[in-house]
């Protein structure tokens, strides 16, 4: 152990207040303060990749793969069923429609036909049966004394057989025999008859025929024979100038052949419509299978992506919304597979940030010196995962500590390789050399020669001289460093000249480098800071300050160099509000007791 020295203390490192409200989390923050033992923890191993179901769709299934479900309210059964359905709703009630239309046409037209052929049958038996008709009516007058006019009644019934026959058979052939259930002529009241059997129901309704005169009315009736629907038409028998019939010609006829039509009807009806819902359905699934053939491939296309398999594309084979659906299918895939690169290459660079992190964080000191009456601290936060800032302590004889703080222009990789060997080659060049200045020459003239055009790193090398309580203080491009002075509570500059390393390799840089010794009375403090602290930006666009640093230097001098720390970095956090932190913080602080 060197003279002076004494085994490191295990400093307890700053409390950082937590985020601003609002401040985004998702920045990350890693702040390596100087402690005790092993470096912080840092992942190494390599972020788990996702895993992906690759293996194949089985032919023909729609269910899904690699964790997609379906959803919604639309229910399971495929298009081609739902489509089929709906065609054969539609086709069984136009069916049924058409037939309910067709049946009550039918119905009209047979109750019409019915009543046309009554109609007609009437008239025609009341044209031919007159005379004999006035016949009976004289001979059913007769009284029973009175015979000699029984022989024109019979006459007339035979007269009447002779007519109704030729009515049936020559005048109303399209009329069938079997729907007539009799023709007789009435009395003018209809309450007896004078011709034919003893058959009649009640009368009722008129109904006037079209083809005859408007004298010619007939009286339609309708009542039940037992179970057996009759139609009654009643024709009036009346002479010119008389105002009332003489006698009625009265014809019956089936009227339960509507009732036949109609059920024959139903039953074809029902029958049409089954063949044609059946006939619907048939067509409907048969188009329906047709129409969503190419979706069924898409869908089993999609399935196959959503498994992993991004290599895979569909096959575009029209030009229709389903082709198109396709094309902008596969321009998604496309986009899949890009986005898939570069998350894998996002993961294989965020794994390359956490070694290059956790080799950074061993690169730092990972113990402060403790040297009799001097109270030492530092801090370091990155403003990315890899930062440019430097700082480390040098044992460089028995009574002599070296200090260096650093930034290298430019973050991340590059500037951690820059840092690591500034890092290497300062620790060489300070090995038993008390001077600052000559320090920062020798590991300008190595670095200079592998740095890249546009790098270079600023450096303030302090060498503490502990039997003399005296700092040497170089800069090369640096930010000047801060004395507190408790005497007269002031704080002044030290700020020898001097240019940044990787400029140039040796005269111009060695013809301006200086360096400046401070010799320190109790309760003096030195600062040393990268200028992430002076430049922190707030939300408000306005920079933290020189002065209002050293303001701060000030107020917390008196504090241990713990809480310096951590009262200089409350106040920082504070200014920057919700703005992210733009740049490396490096502060590194001595205080002489």
């Amino acid at each position: 152990m060197p003279e002076g020295l004494q085994e490191p203390t295990r400093p307890t490192p700053p409390r950082r207040p937590g985020p601003a409200p609002g401040r985004s989390s998702t920045r990350r923050r890693k702040v390596v303060p100087v402690r005790e033992g092993s470096s912080p923890d840092a992942r190494s191993s390599a972020p788990p990749r996702p895993k992906m179901d690759t293996g194949p769709v089985p032919p023909g299934t729609l269910r899904p793969r690699g964790g997609v479900e379906p959803s919604g309210r639309g229910g399971t059964l495929p298009i081609a069923v739902k489509l089929s359905i709906f065609t054969g709703f539609l086709v069984g009630a136009l069916v049924v429609s058409l037939g309910l239309a067709f049946s009550h046409l039918s119905y009209q037209a047979i109750d019409e036909q019915v009543n046309h052929d009554g109609v007609k049958l009437a008239t025609l038996l009341g044209a031919a049966s007159r005379e004999a008709a006035r016949m009976a009516l004289v001979g059913s007058r007769g009284s029973s004394e009175d015979r000699g006019d029984f022989p024109a009644l019979a006459a007339a019934r035979k007269r009447f057989q002779e007519v109704r026959k030729e009515v049936v058979e020559g005048h109303l052939k399209e009329t069938p025999a079997a729907d007539i259930l009799a023709m007789n002529i009435l009395t003018g009241d209809g309450k007896e008859v004078l011709l034919g059997e003893a058959f009649r129901i009640g009368v009722g309704g008129t109904w006037a025929w079209p083809e005859g005169a408007s004298a010619a009315v007939v009286e339609i009736g309708e009542g039940h024979l037992g179970s057996e629907r009759v139609r009654q038409y009643s024709r009036a028998l009346q002479e010119e100038g008389e105002k009332q019939p003489f006698a009625r010609a009265v014809v019956w006829l089936r009227a339960d052949a509507i009732d036949r039509v109609q059920e024959a009807v139903r039953v074809k009806i029902l029958a049409a419509t089954g063949i044609g819902l059946a006939v619907g359905v048939l067509l409907a699934f048969g188009l329906g299978t047709l129409l969503t053939r190419p979706l069924r491939e898409l869908v089993l296309d999609m399935q196959r992506v959503a498994s992993g398999d991004l290599d895979y594309s569909a096959t575009v084979r029209s030009r229709d919304e389903v082709g198109v659906l396709a094309g902008a299918f596969n321009a998604m895939i496309k986009g899949l597979r890009v986005a898939r690169e570069q998350e894998l290459g996002k993961k294989a660079l965020e794994h390359e940030l956490a070694i290059a992190t956790e080799i950074q964080t061993k690169l730092l000191p990972d113990r402060i010196p403790r040297i009799p009456g001097f109270d030492i601290f530092a801090f370091y936060l990155s403003a990315k995962e890899v930062g440019g800032d430097y700082y480390d302590f040098i044992t460089v004889g028995p009574h002599h500590l070296g200090m260096v703080v650093a930034d290298v222009s430019g973050k991340g990789i590059p500037g951690s390789m820059v840092m690591t060997m500034t890092r290497s080659l300062a620790r060489l060049a300070a090995k038993r050399n008390p001077s600052a200045a000559d320090t920062l020459k020798k590991v300008n003239h190595v670095l200079a020669k592998d740095m890249r055009r546009g790098m270079f790193v600023t450096a303030c090398y302090m060498v503490l001289e502990i039997p003399a309580r005296a700092v040497t203080v170089a800069s090369a491009g640096h930010n000047p460093t801060f004395v507190y002075r408790a005497a007269t509570r002031t704080c002044e500059k030290v700020n020898p000249g001097g240019i940044a390393l990787g400029f140039d390799k040796g005269p111009i840089f060695d013809s301006h480098i200086k360096e400046e010794t401070v010799r320190l009375e109790s309760g003096d403090r030195v600062v040393a800071y990268t200028d992430g602290v002076v430049e922190a930006v707030g939300a408000d666009e306005s920079e933290f300050g020189e002065e209002r640093f050293m303001g701060l230097i000030r107020e917390h001098a008196d504090k241990g160099s713990n809480a310096f720390v951590n009262a200089v970095i409350a106040d920082l956090d504070l200014h920057r509000g919700k703005a992210d932190q733009s740049d490396d913080i490096t502060i590194l602080t001595l205080r002489l007791d």
